[in-house]
């Protein structure tokens, strides 16, 4: 009852669990964007529909190249007048049989509007974008990594801090020629080589056991892993300079760490999700982390796919790492 930092924690940590899965399950799913290409009656049948957005202004290599790196959900291509190909991304399942019954639901329609007896019935046909199938572990496996270097991270720096000023070993050290940099650099090397470590392992785990089907910039996973350990290092460093008690930064490290892992697409889609979580899920460095690591690991990627992302980690890295030297404390006092 003395710590009233834990205290609130507890009372806060359900009620913002609440509200997130609240705003994220009571809201009703947007409409899939997709583009249609082809001329005639049933290309307009497809373009006028209301259950989806149809988007404008991609040639076709441009549609197929936005699915596949999610920007819009799916190609409707219209070969002719009785033959329609939907090209979908399987990263994205649920999207992609929203995409496909809609499609299919426009061609029936479009066949029983036929007039005379010489129907044909318009023939659907679905085909992923990927040169390979896709599968939800193919999906999950690099959220789970970022999950893995976020806890590991914050957990991990704000758990050491808070232990080595109760202990009063930060007074003793302030006491001798150890400057802060090197102190905290050396905790911060341990955690990169960590992060590494947890991306071998586990792309290791999900190809051996599970087939995850890697492609793209592998290499690239790497730094990516370093970039994100060191963004969710110095938000570690930051809770563990303002929390008083070990019991507190384990509360505090819970309800910073853990609302990312459903807003920021570790374990689904948030695509359709409200706009505020979208808002929200900008300024967090998990979205980059994840997006970077499921590009260069099973979507294909390459580095001119991830750059944006690698560049908000940097800024993430220069403004927490800034902060929390500014505020951080020797001793308890």
């Amino acid at each position: 009852m003395r710590d009233r930092t834990a205290m609130f924690f507890s009372f806060a940590f359900p009620l913002i669990f609440m509200t997130l899965f609240g705003a994220l399950l009571n809201t009703e799913p947007s409409q899939p964007r997709v583009v249609v290409s082809g001329t005639g009656q049933l290309a307009q049948a497809f373009r006028s529909a209301d259950a989806w957005h149809v988007e404008r202004g991609r040639s076709r290599q441009q549609a197929l190249h936005d699915v596949r790196k999610e920007n819009i959900d799916g190609l409707v291509e219209v070969r002719a007048p009785d033959s329609v190909v939907v090209h979908y991304s399987g990263a994205v399942a649920q999207t992609a049989a929203v995409v496909q019954g809609i499609a299919g639901n426009i061609a029936n329609e479009a066949t029983l509007r036929q007039p005379g007896a010489n129907v044909h019935r318009v023939r659907l046909t679905a085909r992923k974008v990927e040169a390979s199938s896709l599968t939800y572990i193919d999906f999950l496996v690099p959220g789970l990594i970022a999950m893995a270097i976020a806890q590991s991270a914050v957990f991990g720096m704000s758990g050491s801090l808070v232990a080595w000023r109760e202990r009063g070993l930060l007074v003793r050290l302030q006491l001798s020629p150890v400057r802060l940099t090197e102190l905290v650099g050396a905790r911060l090397l341990c955690g990169l080589v960590l992060a590494i470590v947890q991306v071998l392992a586990l792309l290791g785990v999900g190809v051996g056991l599970f087939g995850v089907d890697l492609s793209g910039a592998l290499w690239a996973a790497v730094p990516i892993a370093a970039l994100g350990a060191l963004s969710f290092l110095m938000l570690g460093t930051l809770v563990g300079s303002f929390t008083r008690s070990e019991e507190s930064v384990r509360a505090v490290a819970n309800i910073v760490v853990l609302p990312m892992l459903f807003i920021s697409g570790v374990f689904f889609p948030t695509e359709g999700a409200p706009q505020f979580v979208q808002v929200c899920n900008d300024l967090l460095p998990m979205k980059y982390l994840v997006h970077a690591l499921r590009s260069v690991t099973v979507s294909g990627g390459e580095f001119a796919d991830i750059w944006r992302d690698l560049a908000a980690m940097c800024v993430f890295i220069v403004v927490l790492g800034a902060v929390s030297m500014r505020s951080f404390r020797w001793s308890q006092d």
